[in-house]
C-alpha cells in the first residue's frame, strides 16, 4: 500500500460527483468545476457553502422548494458572486455568463476558455432543463460530465452521444456539437428558451 504525505493528499484532485436527487444537478456541477479545476487542497469552503447555500432555489407548483432545481438567475448570481468576493474565496477564479446568441457551443469565448484549461456549465435539456459541464471540445464533440447517473447502455442507440466509463476526473459523456448546438429537445441540446445560458468558469493564472 502506497504511503502518502499530508501535502501529497492534499495536491490530489477528486472524480467528479452524481447528483443525489433529481433536482441538485446545478449544485452538484458548480461543485465538479471546482473538482476539475482544483486541487482539494486548494478549494476554500467558503465557496462549497455558498454553493451550497444558493442552489436549489426554485418551488414547484406545491410550493415545494428546490423541486425545479436551480435557476438560471441564481447561476449568474453566483458568477458575478464569484468575480465580486473572489479575494475572499482563496481560489484564482474568474466566471463570466454567455446568454442569449453568445450561449452556443462555438461561442468564440467559450472556445477561450476551454483552450486556456477552463470548464463551461452549460444548461440542457434532458427530459427537462439540465445543467452539465463541459471540460474539453475538440473540432467535432464535447467531453461533458453529466451529474445524472444513468446505466452505460442508455446512449446505445443514439450515433450522436456516447457514454464513458474510465475519465472519473474528466467526463463521462461525449457529445456532437452539432447535437448540443441544435434547437432540439433531445439531450444535451442547450435551451432555446428565455434560460439560455452557459456559464463559463476559468483560472486566472
Amino acid at each position: 500500500m502506497a504511503n502518502y504525505t499530508a501535502i501529497e493528499y492534499l495536491s490530489m484532485k477528486t472524480p467528479l460527483a452524481y447528483q443525489i436527487s433529481e433536482y441538485d444537478c446545478a449544485q452538484v456541477t458548480l461543485l465538479n468545476a471546482l473538482r476539475y479545476l482544483y486541487a482539494r487542497g486548494e478549494i476554500s469552503p467558503t465557496i462549497v457553502k455558498d454553493i451550497t447555500q444558493y442552489t436549489l432555489d426554485t418551488y414547484n407548483s406545491k410550493g415545494e422548494l428546490g423541486k425545479c432545481g436551480t435557476s438560471p438567475y441564481v447561476m449568474e448570481y453566483l458568477g458575478n458572486w464569484i468575480n465580486n468576493n473572489i479575494s475572499g474565496l482563496c481560489v484564482d477564479l474568474k466566471a463570466e455568463v454567455l446568454k442569449e446568441d453568445e450561449a452556443s457551443i462555438y461561442s468564440d469565448k467559450l472556445e477561450f476558455c476551454m483552450k486556456n484549461g477552463g470548464v463551461a456549465i452549460l444548461r440542457v435539456w434532458s427530459e427537462c432543463e439540465h445543467y452539465v459541464l463541459c471540460t474539453k471540445m475538440d473540432e467535432k464533440n464535447a467531453y461533458i460530465f453529466d451529474p445524472y447517473y444513468v446505466p452505460e447502455d442508455d446512449y446505445d442507440d443514439d450515433p450522436e452521444c456516447t457514454i464513458v466509463t474510465d475519465k472519473p476526473f474528466e467526463y463521462n459523456r461525449v457529445v456532437s456539437k452539432v447535437r448540443i448546438n441544435s434547437k432540439s429537445k433531445r439531450d444535451f441540446a442547450i435551451v432555446r428558451n428565455e434560460n439560455k445560458m452557459i456559464l463559463l468558469l476559468y483560472r486566472k493564472k
